[in-house]
């Protein structure tokens, strides 16, 4: 009798918004601001296989130009991302993000047509979606691994409130009062 093998099973994988992309680089540099961040969604991202969309990439890239990075810094991150799967547009996640633009028109919810292919191509293939946009992981139909960019404590800290109750503090807010833009499909 031979000796079976057993299968391994195959790894996960996980497409990654440039949203989460963004802050996990950050996170490198600075870990303190995502200690929010779930330990075992963390394990589970850096044992799957990491995906990205061509609009993903390209988001980077217009990223990076535009905030004029360096020869070096460059390299580093076109390296980074040569190591990720790279999805490319098929005719079902056309269909998806079709359904997504639908929905988000008729519920005047507004997603940028980037992150709709990119939410699109994950849900098109079944598979999860790493994200820092809240929008984006409420899309239906999407399984989304929702990442916030700032812990609870820190959103008030940034809006001038105190945590606990809800009382204005004298300082003035932060936030930047520009509303997003209104390029998507959901105007």
């Amino acid at each position: 009798m031979e000796a079976q093998t057993p299968e391994l099973a195959a790894p996960e994988v996980i497409v990654c918004d440039t949203s989460f992309l963004g802050h996990f680089e950050r996170s490198l540099r600075d870990s303190s601001k995502y200690r929010h961040w779930p330990p075992a969604m963390l394990e589970r991202i850096a044992a799957a296989v990491v995906a990205i969309t061509p609009f993903t990439l390209a988001e980077i890239r217009q990223g990076y130009i535009a905030a004029g990075w360096g020869e070096a810094r460059i390299i580093a991150i076109e390296n980074r991302l040569a190591s990720y799967a790279l999805i490319p547009l098929d005719t079902p996640t056309l269909d998806q993000y079709v359904e997504f633009a639908v929905h988000c028109r008729r519920h005047g919810i507004v997603i940028e047509h980037n992150d709709l292919w990119i939410a699109a191509t994950a849900a098109s293939r079944g598979l999860p979606l790493a994200t820092s946009d809240s929008q984006q992981a409420s899309l239906p139909g999407l399984t989304a691994i929702y990442l916030p960019p700032l812990s609870a404590s820190s959103r008030l800290a940034l809006l001038g409130l105190a945590a606990g109750p809800f009382v204005r503090t004298s300082r003035r807010s932060r936030v930047s009062g520009a509303a997003r833009s209104s390029s998507g499909p959901c105007q």
